[in-house]
C-alpha cells in the first residue's frame, strides 16, 4: 500500500491542479473561524473564548509555518481512506479523486 499511495505521491508532485482548492491557513483555519463567528454557531457564553483561542492557535501556526521556511505544494487525494481502496490481484486502486487538493508535501525526518 504504501508503495501506491508514493507512487500517487510522484504523480502528484509533476504538476499543481489549475483548478483545484489549496489547503492552506486561509481556507482551513482562518476562514472557517470567521464563518463560524459569523453566522452565530459558537454558543454566546463561549464566543470571546472561542474567538481568543482560534486567534491564538492561527498565530501559532502561522508562526510554525513562517519558520519553516519555502513549502512544497503537490496534488494529493484528499480523502484517502479504506473505501476509496478498491483491491484487485493483490493490488490497490484508488478511486474517487473529487476531493483532490492542493497540499503540502510533508517530509519525515529521523
Amino acid at each position: 500500500m504504501g508503495r501506491f499511495v508514493a507512487r500517487i505521491h510522484a504523480v502528484g508532485a509533476m504538476t499543481n491542479f489549475l483548478e483545484r482548492a489549496e489547503l492552506s491557513i486561509d481556507r482551513f483555519a482562518v476562514q472557517s473561524r470567521e464563518f463560524l463567528l459569523s453566522n452565530n454557531f459558537i454558543p454566546e457564553d463561549l464566543t470571546a473564548a472561542y474567538d481568543s483561542l482560534s486567534a491564538g492557535l492561527i498565530s501559532r501556526i502561522e508562526k510554525r509555518f513562517s519558520e519553516h521556511g519555502q513549502l512544497t505544494m503537490l496534488r494529493i487525494h484528499g480523502d484517502c481512506h479504506p473505501g476509496n481502496v478498491l483491491w484487485k490481484d493483490d493490488t490497490p486502486n484508488f478511486i474517487d479523486f473529487d476531493d483532490t487538493i492542493m497540499g503540502l508535501l510533508c517530509r519525515i525526518y529521523g
